[in-house]
């Protein structure tokens, strides 16, 4: 019965350990993607690249608001204010990138979101902005499978750039 104590405790330090070095993993992940998102952002020398880039869903430009996260009530004063659809999807991207923060990553997001189901066009975006965007693909690679690849997650890691890698040895504390 003494050894089945000892065996116990061993067990829950092991358990707790595991928990501990599970959550600080994720705390350095986060602060990955928080240093990628950052390093991306996206300043007003974007926009006109912003705007080519989504001139496809121009016509939906209070959608897009909506999935980037804007409020209900300054996509309503983009309408008051500009009455043609070019010139509210303009006003639209100056303002999520001058006073919201915006990144490539963030509009992929959108664009993906179930407001707005533009896979392609935020597949061309990713292809067009990889370098931007490759990193947070690295990071959800490695949290969702969390040692488990599998031969697709493979085949992507392989698409990755030295400097991303780079990036990766950082995240895993692996230095120069």
């Amino acid at each position: 019965e003494e050894k089945q104590k000892e065996i116990q405790q061993l067990a829950d330090q092991k358990s707790g350990l595991a928990r501990q070095l599970e959550d600080e993993k994720v705390e350095l992940l986060s602060q990955l993607e928080e240093h990628t998102m950052k390093s991306k952002q996206l300043s007003v020398e974007n926009l006109c690249e912003v705007l080519e880039a989504t001139a496809e869903v121009q016509r939906q430009w209070e959608e897009l608001g909506i999935a980037l996260g804007l409020d209900r009530t300054k996509l309503a004063e983009i309408s008051q204010t500009h009455p043609s659809i070019l010139q509210r999807h303009y006003h639209l991207m100056r303002f999520w990138i001058t006073d919201v923060g915006a990144s490539w990553v963030a509009l992929v997001h959108a664009l993906k979101s179930e407001v707005l189901k533009e896979e392609e066009l935020a597949k061309k975006i990713e292809i067009d902005h990889e370098g931007q965007l490759s990193s947070v693909r690295v990071k959800v690679l490695v949290t969702q499978n969390d040692k488990k690849l599998t031969e697709a997650n493979l085949e992507e890691l392989r698409a990755i750039s030295l400097v991303e890698w780079k990036a990766v040895g950082l995240m895993l504390g692996i230095h120069d």
